[in-house]
């Protein structure tokens, strides 16, 4: 269709993650990722898409003695972008439909007066051609977070996710989220 919106606004994303401390490894652990769509609102009539990515990292961090504590990470993963547009206005690019990246990533987060935590979250995925696409593909992603304890074991969470699909040839696809959420530490 020409002069067809390349926008597209989705809601929800349900979310959820994971994150362990090997034993015996005091500061070395892993985690695991999972997002998808679980409905969509199309820019324009007889557009859609669904989205799921997974990720899964190691990571070493460290603490430091700032504030109530300054946590800091770096990490190493996999991460994998599919995308379905089953529908009659093209969304996605060919090449992100399926989309693997290998990511490089850093983490800081400030907690502070007893019961907060803010937290910047960076991933790089370098630009490759692990999905056989034929493209090389590209990832960026960025969260910013704030998080408030409300028990020895919970923390409520609001957050700003900027994510960037890039394939050769391609015009970057952008992700822009709204986070909200808990996270529990048991």
């Amino acid at each position: 269709i020409v002069g067809a919106n390349k926008s597209l606004k989705m809601a929800p994303i349900a979310m959820a993650r994971g994150e362990w401390l090997f034993p015996y490894w005091r500061n070395i652990g892993g985690a695991l990722s999972l997002s998808q769509t679980v409905a969509n609102f199309g820019g324009i009539q007889d557009q859609n898409a669904l989205y799921s990515d997974w990720a899964a990292e190691v990571f070493y961090q460290g603490m430091m003695a700032i504030s109530d504590g300054l946590q800091l990470r770096a990490s190493m993963g996999y991460h994998q972008h599919l995308g379905d547009d089953n529908s009659d206005v093209p969304t996605i690019a060919a090449p992100n439909k399926n989309a693997q990246f290998l990511t490089f990533g850093l983490l800081a987060n400030l907690y502070f007066a007893k019961k907060w935590f803010t937290g910047l979250h960076i991933d790089y995925g370098m630009k490759g051609a692990m999905s056989g696409s034929g493209a090389k593909q590209g990832l960026m992603e960025g969260i910013f977070s704030l998080g408030r304890r409300v028990s020895s074991t919970m923390f409520l969470i609001g957050g700003l996710q900027y994510r960037a699909y890039t394939a050769e040839g391609y015009d970057a696809e952008t992700l822009k989220s709204l986070t909200m959420g808990i996270r529990l530490e048991l």
